[in-house]
């Protein structure tokens, strides 16, 4: 994958107003190279800020670093220029997973299975917060979230392990991740940005 980034980097280099950035800022992503993936992002947005995908890219890299205030806005920008952006509706239920509004998660759940009715995550994560299961839907939503670092790459348990048994739970739950950071508000409040 360096390879990858390397070559898409020269791409670049080479023509700034390019959209391999899109794929450059996901590989970095999902390298944990979040600063490097940041200021791709955001270089790439001020350059097309008309283009859903860039804020999208944009929004997954802020919520990666913990500044869900920030990517919710970049996701509704999203979905202004694009109403029926996958990554958007995918991404803002994510989000309200996090403060536990699984009401207008369920909403932007069965939104994104409209746009695409194939994606088997997606209908997974539908069926469980239909049937109330909605902390093990977020858990299918955080598997796509999740960048690819040493400390995902070892994780020992499975999030829908981690979760069960939390469905229901109305208040009094915080994330933590696996060095005991918080990962969001307690459920019924908002997130508060660090």
């Amino acid at each position: 994958m360096p390879d990858d980034i390397r070559a898409l980097s020269a791409q670049l280099a080479q023509d700034p107003a390019s959209l391999v950035f899109l794929r450059l800022g996901e590989l970095l992503r999902q390298r944990g190279q979040l600063d490097a993936a940041h200021r791709v992002a955001l270089t790439g947005l001020e350059r097309h800020p008309h283009l859903a995908d860039a804020h999208d890219l944009y929004a997954r890299v802020l919520a990666d670093k913990g500044d869900y205030e920030r990517a919710f806005d970049e996701w509704d920008m999203a979905l202004r220029i694009a109403p029926g952006h996958l990554g958007a509706l995918k991404g803002l239920a994510f989000l309200y997973f996090k403060v536990g509004d699984v009401a207008q998660a369920r909403a932007h759940l069965e939104a994104a299975l409209r746009a695409a009715p194939d994606d088997p995550s997606l209908v997974q994560a539908v069926t469980l917060v239909r049937g109330g299961q909605a902390a093990a839907a977020a858990s299918e939503l955080a598997k796509e979230r999740t960048p690819l670092t040493p400390a995902a790459a070892h994780a020992p348990l499975e999030e829908s392990r981690v979760f069960a048994g939390l469905e229901g739970a109305q208040e009094g739950l915080l994330l933590l991740d696996a060095s005991g950071r918080g990962l969001g508000a307690p459920c019924g409040t908002p997130a508060a940005t660090t």
